[in-house]
């Protein structure tokens, strides 16, 4: 009989609806990445998190640097989530 090792960290279920866009984007990156929904998820609400901490200590303003010397400005909004990248 194997045993059953129990999480060393609480896990909290939740059921959630994803908008048309998300799902589509949840799928292209399971494709992309390997990942399961679980765990693209879990990670999306972390780096969002991130991204929310960053951005009150930035005044809202967020930017991407490519290695081309490209700059983007990341705009997240809406209760959809979604986003918007504009080359400055």
């Amino acid at each position: 009989m194997m045993a059953i090792e129990e999480a060393s960290t609480p896990i909290e279920y939740v059921t959630l609806g994803l908008v048309t866009d998300a799902a589509a984007a949840l799928d292209r990156l399971m494709d992309a990445t390997g990942l399961s929904r679980v765990d693209l998820v879990n990670r999306a609400i972390q780096v969002y998190e991130a991204i929310e901490v960053l951005r009150r200590e930035v005044d809202g303003q967020m930017y991407v640097h490519g290695a081309d010397g490209s700059i983007y400005r990341i705009d997240v909004y809406g209760a959809e989530g979604g986003w918007r990248a504009t080359q400055v």
